[in-house]
């Protein structure tokens, strides 16, 4: 190639690279450049610092595509249309699109403005926007990042649901897919649905129908329409996330609650332990006295409501209702407290008003049918026109259906012609039963396994407005969303959840701590916590153990506080149970929930010092006095702690180590001896003698225990053991049995009590029968105080 031709080559290469800058359309936040080619298509995500693009090759990220006439289409134009506007063609549609764009310091907002020929069009799809960033992926909160830098979406609505559209309601899977791993990196995407059409029978493979065979609720104009769904999209450093996320809330008008002036993300009352207690009018003080015993800052009403609909109080609690509730928030406020209530969102109870005398015709159904023939007002066999609205019925409890403003309750029904419901209770749920003609319509009542009914779309706001006055009213400054996921019941997905989420907060005159049985993207702005875990299923450290800990990194890729769930305080509740799980909560950090209710801490022998050892533990982690190392350590759950207050508040931090030994059935010649032999040390101070036995095993028990301490101490044990459980010993003469599933179930008096554990060597023996089971494993952990360290706080 001579001089000349390579000067005509370098010439033509800088014309196209001119004309193909020329053709970019770019728009910037102070942190990030998002560039889009002539298409409509996202070619930089570029991060103005460093310069780095974080769009990979060889991918393409529509800006925003279309769901039209059971088909995705993608952009092939976009070029201005006015002040701030940008209109996209799409391939194979008559479809014009207007966005409206702003750059903002903190983002870039797009704003779906204008549809013109949008009479066919069932959804849109905001990207996937594709990058190259995995090291982090917060899939609920829709941010990404490593270690240099952070991409993130925010849908700015409702209507705009963060995550991936594959099902006509937009539902998005549990944890959330607003970003997802992909192996390139990961994508952000968003999509709005077209509410104001039926979709139910829409023929796009991209989605499919979660409950197929139900109405579909079109929804109006306003409600419906993808007209104003709008994203955000951002990037910034991974330390400053959070704060321009609080920059987003506020430019654009989003939820941006505050507690005492301080926004609820950065407040330390975010998160804060709290007592939940089915506490009543009389008992009010007594309830609040152990509250502030425990050093904590809320209380939780477990089951206030009679009725859940219209929230009517339960006078078993409440014998004054309202004004009941009133002073019982009073006297909490004079505390210094938080007062909630415990609530399933939009569930109805059979007893509900909503219900009966005269049922609502607004609750939910799964569709109708009509009577093939009359019936009088004690018929107890229903012969219908068809069976589909019952078919598809799942969960059902309550087996419902309105005929008029009556309720029907059937036993089974047939599924040949003649279609029959059997076993009919006529007038059922205290409606009025009466005769009905042939051809009346049936409408098959949506019910869940909590024996509940649920609103439709409308109903809800009602729902929603009898809930907002309620706390209003009483001043109720904390309530859980629990059962959010009941608002599908409309059959509108993530949107009925956010907005039921947004127009109750929009309705307050007071701040309320909230938290739900599910993070949706967009509530991320109106919730304060999520606390999963419950302490109905097993022991103190048994009951959902494994949820509470594995879902501590959900909670911090999306930037929420750490909550380690409910737990419950029996009277067989013992300190060290307290201080392992008060241990864990140091450890991530995290607050909880406390279920407390007074006959069992009346009858708890330890209740004062469990209730100093909260106090205790809480404010030590509220006033950062674990370091790093420490809080490592605190996590796991093999390692048992106490913390000690001494007499001029200083705190000593006194961690315990473990030995733990293992006999099995021997098969040896006779007359050699089949029990097993252990020693091991104690290089810490002398201590109490403390450890626990367990039987491995599904099935079987070990009978004529027999457990030797340095040849000079026999224990008193239990003649038989069962497969499953365990006895401890806390260095008392008594000893504690738990069943297979860690719940106490008895004590064990020894007749004396152990010898002391002094510093040196030590030595175990142990032999028993196996019952039932040769496989059964005898497991003795021995637990010994060690190292002490004295914390900064």
């Amino acid at each position: 190639m001579n001089e000349y031709t390579k000067c005509l080559v370098l010439f033509f290469l800088i014309l196209l690279g001119s004309c193909q800058k020329e053709n970019t359309i770019s728009f910037a936040s102070d942190s990030l450049q998002i560039e889009l080619n002539q298409q409509g298509h996202v070619i930089g995500l570029i991060d103005r610092t460093s310069k780095k693009n974080y769009v990979p090759q060889a991918t393409e990220s529509a800006l925003v595509a279309i769901v039209e006439d059971g088909k995705l289409k993608l952009p092939t134009t976009i070029h201005p249309h006015g002040e701030n506007i940008y209109q996209l063609s799409f391939l194979e549609s008559d479809l014009a699109l207007r966005l409206y764009i702003q750059e903002k310091s903190s983002h870039i907002a797009f704003t779906i403005a204008e549809l013109e020929q949008g009479e066919q069009l069932e959804a849109l799809i905001w990207g996937p926007f594709a990058n190259t960033i995995k090291d982090t992926i917060g899939e609920n909160i829709g941010v990404v990042r490593n270690s240099d830098f952070a991409l993130g979406i925010q849908s700015l609505n409702p209507k705009t649901t963060a995550g991936k559209l594959d099902n006509i309601q937009g539902i998005v899977s549990y944890h959330g897919t607003a970003a997802e791993e992909t192996e390139y990196g990961s994508v952000l995407q968003a999509f709005a649905i077209n509410r104001t059409r039926d979709l139910s029978n829409s023929t796009w493979e991209g989605w499919e129908n979660k409950y197929e065979g139900r109405p579909y609720h079109v929804l109006n104009e306003e409600e419906g329409a993808v007209t104003g769904s709008a994203i955000a999209l951002f990037g910034c450093k991974p330390s400053g996330v959070v704060d321009n996320i609080g920059e987003i809330e506020v430019a654009e008008g989003l939820p941006h609650p505050e507690i005492d002036g301080v926004w609820v993300k950065k407040s330390k009352e975010t998160g804060r332990a709290y007592v939940i207690s089915p506490f009543t009018e009389d008992n009010i003080d007594t309830t609040i006295d152990y509250v502030k015993k425990a050093g904590l800052r809320s209380l939780y009403h477990e089951g206030p409501f009679k009725t859940w609909g219209n929230f009517v109080l339960d006078k078993e609690f409440f014998p004054n209702q309202r004004e009941g509730l009133k002073n019982c928030v009073t006297k909490a406020k004079a505390a210094n407290l938080y007062m909630g209530v415990h609530t399933l969102t939009n569930f109805i109870t059979p007893n509900d008003p909503f219900v009966t005398p005269v049922p609502d015709h607004r609750l939910a159904s799964l569709g109708s049918t009509t009577l093939a023939k009359e019936i009088s007002a004690t018929d107890t066999e229903i012969e219908i026109s068809d069976i589909k609205p019952l078919i598809v019925k799942k969960n059902s409890k309550l087996n419902t259906v309105r005929i008029g403003d009556e309720l029907v309750q059937y036993g089974s029904f047939g599924e040949e012609k003649p279609y029959t419901l059997y076993n009919c209770k006529r007038g059922a749920w205290g409606t009025k039963a009466a005769s009905h003609q042939n051809g009346q319509e049936l409408v098959n009542l949506l019910d869940f396994a909590y024996n509940t009914f649920y609103p439709d779309w409308d109903m809800q706001k009602d729902m929603r407005s009898n809930l907002v006055n309620l706390l209003n009213d009483c001043g109720i400054t904390q309530m859980g969303f629990d059962g959010h996921e009941g608002c599908y019941a409309s059959g509108h997905g993530d949107y009925a959840m956010d907005l039921f989420a947004q127009e109750w907060y929009d309705q307050l005159d007071h701040v309320v701590i909230n938290s739900s049985s599910r993070l949706k993207h967009y509530y991320w702005h109106i919730n304060h916590f999520i606390n999963w875990g419950e302490p109905w299923y097993g022991g103190f450290r048994e009951s959902q153990a494994d949820r509470r800990f594995k879902v501590q990194p959900f909670l911090e890729r999306n930037y929420l506080r750490n909550m380690l769930g409910w737990f419950m305080i029996k009277s067989t509740t013992i300190p060290s149970d307290i201080e392992w799980m008060m241990a864990r909560a140091a450890g991530y950090n995290a607050g909880f929930a406390l279920v407390l209710r007074l006959p069992e801490l009346e009858n708890n022998p330890h209740t004062d010092e469990i209730l100093d050892i909260i106090k205790t533990w809480e404010h030590a982690r509220l006033d950062g006095a674990f370091t790093k190392e420490q809080r490592e350590r605190l996590k796991d759950n093999n390692n048992e702690f106490h913390l000690e207050k001494k007499d001029d508040g200083s705190l000593v931090l006194h961690s315990f180590t473990t030995n733990s030994f293992e006999h099995v059935k021997k098969v040896l010649q006779p007359g050699e001896p089949t029990d097993s032999e252990w020693n091991f040390r104690n290089d810490s101070k002398e201590q109490k003698l403390q450890f626990r036995m367990t039987v491995s095993g599904e099935d079987g028990k070990i009978g004529d225990v027999e457990l030797e301490f340095d040849r000079s101490y026999t224990f008193n044990l239990p003649k038989e053991i069962k497969a499953g459980f365990s006895i401890v010993c806390d260095g008392s003469n008594i000893l504690r049995i738990y069943d297979q599933k860690g719940r106490f179930t008895e004590t064990f008096d020894m007749g004396s009590t152990p010898p002391v554990l002094r510093k040196g060597g030590h030595y175990f023996r142990t032999n028993c029968k196996f019952i039932g089971n040769d496989d059964l494993k005898v497991k003795l952990v021995v637990k010994q105080k060690g190292l002490e360290e004295n914390l900064k706080a």
